[in-house]
């Protein structure tokens, strides 16, 4: 990921903003699965779309991530402009696909979300404030009891984990091998494996401040130990100099 993205200082505690202060948020750009299907498919041929609907599917039968490359790349030239295209369009399409299973996962507990995009709901816990610059998010994580994550790939771990850390947000966020490997479940961030999971999570830790908040503190110090800008430079070096 860029570097500026676990910077320090931007990514830091900071007080409470008012108009922020909510027990669950989620930041996150909200657009309809149709409208990306549409944007992105504009064009395609017909095997294409044979091929993206296998993934969808998986994708809405399991809710979670499918790996474009595991369920179909064997069938395609991974190099080629065509699989570029399905990769790429599928990305935002699962995406926008998780949060709607998110929205519908957690019932009628309130929901504020913060970002830009098109969607509209009218399910009146769902709250939809203005968007917020990358760099500016410190403040929402900050005055949310709970801070939810999705992560968009199935492996990896989001940078929105890392960034919530460092500004000493709680977080509950989805199980990926990557993530659980920096930082710990349970002590560090809270894991679910399947959205079925959440809501019991979400109404556990809504009751919990105290230790919602040693877990947040948890998350930022393994974050200042392991996770800054100067660590990641520092393993980039390394990985240089053995290729010289």
């Amino acid at each position: 990921m860029p570097p500026w993205h676990i910077d320090g200082n931007i990514f830091r505690p900071v007080n409470p903003v008012s108009k922020l202060v909510c027990d669950i948020s989620f930041a996150a750009t909200m657009n309809s699965y149709l409208a990306e299907r549409l944007k992105w498919r504009a064009g395609w041929v017909p095997n294409m779309n044979l091929a993206a609907d296998v993934v969808i599917q998986q994708c809405r039968e399991t809710k979670d991530y499918a790996d474009v490359f595991d369920l179909i790349g064997a069938k395609w030239n991974v190099d080629s402009l065509e699989f570029n295209k399905l990769s790429h369009a599928l990305a935002f399409e699962q995406k926008a696909l998780a949060r709607e299973q998110l929205i519908h996962a957690i019932g009628s507990r309130e929901l504020n979300i913060v970002g830009i995009g098109k969607v509209k709901t009218n399910r009146n816990n769902i709250i939809m404030h203005e968007g917020r610059d990358w760099h500016d998010l410190s403040p929402l994580f900050c005055s949310s009891g709970i801070n939810l994550n999705l992560t968009a790939w199935p492996k990896s771990c989001h940078h929105r984990v890392f960034q919530i850390a460092a500004s000493e947000g709680f977080i509950i966020t989805d199980w990926r091998e990557d993530a659980v490997n920096l930082f710990e479940p349970d002590r560090e961030v809270v894991y679910f494996k399947s959205l079925s999971e959440l809501p019991d999570l979400i109404d556990r830790f809504k009751n919990m401040p105290e230790e919602r908040a040693r877990i947040a503190k948890a998350a930022r110090q393994r974050f200042l130990n392991q996770h800054t800008v100067a660590h990641r430079m520092k393993e980039l070096s390394i990985k240089l100099y053995e290729l010289l």
